[in-house]
């Protein structure tokens, strides 16, 4: 009664149903992580087993960005489709306009059971909570890390208190973002050594990058692999707790007729451009985001080229869940296109933006397409 199932409307007249028509929705935002740091991306280290699983069975997008490098801005940008100078959600303090639905909206209209289950303080302001019935912030203080099994655990405690409605759950792990102090057992499992004298990004290396980059940190200083090794446990460790996140809505019986797409807000620079960190620059490090789409039996495993965005998930959420979309335009697309063995990512490429609109830091906008990929269009300033 699902993929490509027809209802026989009256009058007789017959239209085709939406392929996941009734599905939950489980939309996994993972903080700071590099789509070319996980396995079913091509790094060399096993830090994603559990992630590159889900890959194998789902629709992965090879060539997918964030529509900003800075989180209130591309969270803003994945809830409402649009970019943030369109919708006018720009700056430090950028949150969804009142003036423009949020998907939550859209899916609570619909008749969907919301909520939001977040551990960073970055999405604590109102805005992004608006369309939600259920908003928890596990999170009261900057930049904790560790917390990504009991994000899931609550996420899972909701599940199973679910009414009879169909679900849209968000769910936003703040790690691998910085301070990077991931757990013994996951340095462990990369077979990476902790450093005698770890540095920390924000206390050791931004204050002071240029006397260490003078002094040689970079690729092949043990200080800086080792920083690299405890983001990529980090990484680890996450993959972890999206294990237990989907093993228990297993165990709650719902996998089956759930729809779940993982993602990243942003990622991570590491001196390729010499910057560190992100929300800098709009360079390929720091936009370039994993983006799977996962529902077996439905979506047909497959790996594609094709340019995608945060701002194309509204409209493709609505599209495969048979929501009618409100009049409020877009300035994304949907990729999935039915053809004649089901659904099929599509086949029609175009560019993407990506803007960062931080006063006193940076004000950019970046153009990438096959042809120019990781092109970066605007005036870079140099770091102060």
């Amino acid at each position: 009664m699902l993929l490509g199932t027809v209802l026989m409307a009256a009058g007789g007249c017959s239209e085709p149903r939406a392929a996941l028509e009734g599905y939950n929705l489980v939309l996994v935002n993972i903080d700071t992580l590099r789509a070319d740091h996980l396995g079913c991306y091509g790094y060399e280290r096993d830090t994603s087993p559990f992630l590159d699983s889900l890959c194998r069975n789902g629709v992965v997008f090879e060539r997918a960005n964030s529509n900003s490098s800075y989180t209130r801005e591309s969270v803003t940008a994945l809830f409402t489709g649009r970019l943030p100078s369109s919708s006018g959600s720009t700056g430090w303090n950028a949150v969804p306009v009142r003036d423009t639905p949020t998907l939550a909206e859209r899916l609570d209209a619909a008749g969907y059971a919301t909520a939001l289950f977040s551990n960073t303080v970055m999405l604590r302001r109102p805005g992004f909570d608006r369309g939600f019935d259920t908003a928890r912030h596990l999170s009261r203080k900057w930049n904790s890390s560790g917390e990504e099994g009991r994000l899931s655990d609550q996420v899972l405690d909701h599940v199973a208190r679910r009414g009879a409605r169909p679900f849209f759950i968000y769910v936003h792990y703040l790690d691998p973002h910085a301070p990077y102090q991931p757990r013994a057992d996951a340095l462990a499992a990369l077979g990476a050594q902790p450093h005698d004298a770890p540095v920390a990004l924000y206390e050791d290396v931004a204050p002071e990058l240029a006397k260490l980059r003078s002094r040689g940190f970079g690729p092949g200083d043990p200080r800086f692999d080792d920083m690299v090794a405890r983001y990529d446990a980090e990484i680890r460790s996450t993959d972890s707790a999206l294990r237990a996140l989907v093993e228990g809505l297993e165990r709650h019986s719902v996998l089956d007729q759930t729809l779940i797409i993982i993602t990243a807000d942003h990622g991570e620079e590491f001196l390729e451009h010499d910057y560190i960190e992100h929300g800098w620059t709009l360079y390929d490090e720091v936009i370039r985001v994993p983006l799977l789409f996962h529902a077996p039996g439905a979506l047909k495993p497959a790996r594609t080229r094709i340019g995608a965005s945060h701002v194309d998930i509204v409209p493709t959420v609505l599209d495969l869940l048979g929501v009618e979309a409100p009049l409020e335009p877009t300035d994304g697309r949907r990729l999935f296109t039915r053809g004649a063995d089901g659904l099929i990512p599509t086949d029609e490429d175009r560019a993407q933006i990506a803007e960062l609109v931080l006063p006193k830091r940076q004000i950019v906008r970046a153009v990438v397409d096959g042809k120019w990929p990781g092109r970066t269009r605007g005036a870079l300033r140099p770091r102060p």
